[in-house]
């Protein structure tokens, strides 16, 4: 949330359409699947009963049906579940505590009217973000995010990062 809120309430300024958004959430996250997370039990509970996280997972699961689902090549093992909503529906998503409702990140998200672009791949430290020039402007010089543009050629993975150097 430290980075999502800033990143939210910049993005805000920069549609016309902050009510209608998409939102892709990838369908590989234990949240959204019974079994698939393990939850704490204080001893003498009883082990049929569900924890307040197995319920919420089990919810979640049940929802996430409802949502169409879509892969960007067929077969790469990434379905993600589209949905759409306001804009601060992507802190809602993401948002929550481990003890009882366990956040979700969501892979991409976008206004309708295409202004910017969000995306966040599973298996990368970094999330881009397309949009116009004062949109790229206004991310880089926040005080609360550690934005740069990133030209075409650009390197994003561990080697590419020329801020947090090792060491």
């Amino acid at each position: 949330m430290e980075v999502l809120l800033p990143l939210v309430s910049t993005l805000r300024h920069f549609t016309r359409k902050p009510r209608r958004c998409f939102f892709a959430v990838w369908d590989g996250w234990g949240q959204l699947h019974s079994g698939s997370m393990a939850s704490l039990r204080l001893r003498g509970e009883p082990k049929d009963v569900p924890t307040p996280v197995e319920r919420f997972v089990s919810e979640r699961e049940d929802e996430a049906r409802s949502y169409p689902r879509f892969e960007f090549e067929p077969g790469t093992g990434r379905p993600y579940f589209l949905g759409t909503g306001p804009l601060k529906v992507v802190t809602e998503i993401s948002g929550g505590s481990v003890l009882d409702r366990p956040g979700v990140p969501v892979a991409m998200w976008w206004p309708t009217d295409r202004s910017w672009f969000v995306a966040s791949e599973i298996d990368f430290d970094s999330t881009l973000v397309g949009g116009s020039p004062e949109l790229r402007d206004a991310l880089v010089g926040h005080e609360q995010l550690e934005a740069l543009e990133v030209p075409p050629e650009g390197d994003l993975s561990l080697n590419g990062d020329t801020i947090n150097l090792p060491g």
